[in-house]
């Protein structure tokens, strides 16, 4: 986790630098021009967003970083977060679950942080599951959570996800300014997710026996 926050840190500090003409080497043998972004990047609205592990990382960058103004967590697996200290984290954060990837050891920490303060919404996805949040269902179709056999349209699912992060991030720091639009599919397709948590746990049961009754 310390790792992966480091390497977030070095690439922000790279891209303020970028921003503010430093000459930046690129190790790649690219005759694109840096430069082309001077005074070009919106420094004051930065996002810190992750997906599964991704999403502990976000957070943690949150709250030893000021710079980061808000985090979107996708489905965020809370694990690495269990042997540290309670985050402070003071900017809004955002977290988009899936229907069958949160167990309850997992949701407790989100709930820890998602009612610590007023600037949290929480949604869960309905009939998702894991590779919802990414690319992989187009290419490879749903092979997660085979034991759901009706599952969210891979393409809805991903339209609602990126609705709902563009309506968090216009409610909270007015980018982009307008989100009229997201907020029309959100609408038609209010049945497809819950502003609440769901704890999908699944229990196998196996019978071993050396008798055949």
């Amino acid at each position: 986790l310390k790792v992966r926050h480091r390497e977030c840190t070095k690439l922000l500090n790279t891209f303020l630098d970028i921003n503010a003409g430093v000459s930046v080497k690129n190790v790649l043998k690219s005759s694109f021009d840096l430069n082309q972004f001077n005074r070009k990047i919106n420094v004051n609205k930065i996002i810190s967003s992750g997906f599964s592990f991704g999403g502990a990382t976000a957070m943690y960058n949150l709250s030893h970083d000021s710079r980061y103004r808000v985090a979107i967590i996708l489905d965020g697996w809370m694990f690495p977060l269990k042997s540290e200290p309670f985050l402070n984290i003071e900017q809004p954060i955002l977290f988009i679950n899936t229907h069958t990837f949160q167990i309850p050891a997992n949701l407790n920490l989100i709930r820890q942080h998602l009612h610590s303060k007023d600037n949290r919404k929480l949604y869960t996805l309905k009939k998702t599951t894991h590779e919802s949040l990414t690319d992989t269902a187009f290419m490879h179709g749903y092979w997660l959570d085979l034991q759901m056999l009706k599952k969210l349209n891979a393409k809805t699912a991903l339209n609602l996800q990126s609705s709902l992060v563009v309506q968090f991030l216009h409610n909270t720091i007015g980018c982009p300014t307008n989100s009229e639009n997201t907020q029309i599919f959100i609408e038609e397709h209010s049945n497809n997710f819950v502003e609440d948590m769901i704890s999908y746990t699944k229990k196998v049961k196996r019978k071993i026996s050396v008798f055949p009754w």
